[in-house]
């Protein structure tokens, strides 16, 4: 099954808290937080608890002192006209990536970074 039909599903990522990357004013990413040429790397839920998710990237970021962890859905991903797609690797099953659009179009448009930022859900802070 794609991403795109599995609506709610609930994809997970790291956010490092900085000042390219986080709006103090607004306590959330800033828009910056989800631009990435290579395509947004995320982790699906996939039937775990939130709690794994949590610690799975708090390990992985172990340098990262200062970070979040944020969420959105398929759903929301969709109707941001963002396109998730099932993207695993050999050291992660769970990998994901939110591109702008089909065909190989990775890079998220500024304003749909914007929207995503406003969007995701602050699962828990590490500071």
């Amino acid at each position: 099954m794609e991403l795109k039909d599995n609506k709610n599903e609930t994809l997970y990522r790291n956010i490092r808290i900085d000042n390219i990357c986080w709006d103090d004013e607004f306590n959330r990413p800033s828009p910056s937080a989800f631009k990435d040429k290579n395509g947004l790397s995320v982790e699906k839920l996939a039937n775990r608890k939130e709690n794994e998710i949590i610690k799975n990237l708090k390990v992985r970021f172990h340098r990262d002192k200062k970070k979040a962890i944020v969420k959105i859905s398929v759903k929301k991903c969709l109707d941001i006209k963002l396109y998730p797609i099932d993207k695993p690797t050999k050291k992660n099953k769970y990998h994901a990536e939110i591109h702008n659009g089909p065909n190989d179009d990775k890079l998220i448009d500024d304003d749909k970074c914007l929207d995503l930022s406003k969007s995701v859900i602050l699962v828990n802070i590490f500071k």
